[in-house]
């Protein structure tokens, strides 16, 4: 690279050494070369960030992830009764999995929604991400349950009336509510259980706060809003 122009203030004087302007990456010089700038390009939001071999990927929680779901896994599966009747004594404890996944998805989350805090649109981007990874495939599932198999006659009379009266709060991602109040689901089917639609409930009521905390107040207050909770 060749070396930079000196520039002195007045001919005569003691030399005063001024740096020349700062060309931006590949920049062309008046005589037609190129000029390459040794600083590392800022990014588009004008913060710089800390550089991530792995692109922020933290290896020790899909270790925790594996975790989770093993025990989630071996709790559903292990026979209550026979000879897994001691391991599914022991692994009663598997529904902890839900719980740390819970806390994995809201640290995740939060950390990126503090990355984002400030950005134009970051509220909308982040909806419509949240959107297009859930939405499909939750209301598709929905559709086939409440509105495809009630055609085409493959309820029983007990279940049509379950569906009737307890679909609603599916439709509304509010599953979770009439499991916590009555301990019990708010549709029965005798070959497809809703049982675990009350997690993606709370994931999606997670989603539709937590956002507007952590964009609306200072850190220190997101902090104190999660200690509490």
């Amino acid at each position: 690279m060749r070396a930079p122009p000196r520039h002195y203030a007045s001919p005569g004087e003691r030399p005063l050494l001024i740096d020349p302007p700062t060309l931006p990456p590949d920049a062309e010089s008046a005589d037609g070369g190129r000029e390459t700038c040794a600083c590392p390009p800022r990014p588009a939001d004008g913060h710089t960030h800390a550089p991530s071999a792995d692109g922020g990927r933290v290896p020790g929680l899909d270790g925790l992830r594996g975790l989770a779901i093993l025990a989630v896994m071996i709790d559903h599966f292990t026979p209550p009764t026979g000879a897994g009747h001691a391991v599914y004594a022991t692994m009663q404890a598997g529904w902890c999995g839900v719980d740390l996944f819970f806390v994995l998805s809201g640290f995740l989350i939060t950390g990126i929604l503090l990355d984002t805090r400030g950005r134009p649109h970051a509220a909308r981007n982040f909806y419509a991400r949240r959107v297009l990874r859930i939405v499909p495939l939750y209301y598709g599932v929905l559709g086939l349950l409440f509105l495809v198999l009630p055609r085409i006659g493959a309820y029983t009379a007990a279940e049509m009336t379950s569906v009737h009266h307890g679909e609603a709060w599916y439709w509304t991602f509010c599953g979770n509510l009439p499991y916590a109040m009555n301990d019990a689901l708010a549709v029965h089917l005798t070959w497809f259980s809703l049982d675990h639609f009350w997690s993606l409930a709370v994931e999606e009521q997670f989603y539709l706060v937590w956002p507007w905390v952590v964009f609306n107040l200072k850190p220190r207050g997101v902090a104190l809003v999660a200690a509490v909770l």
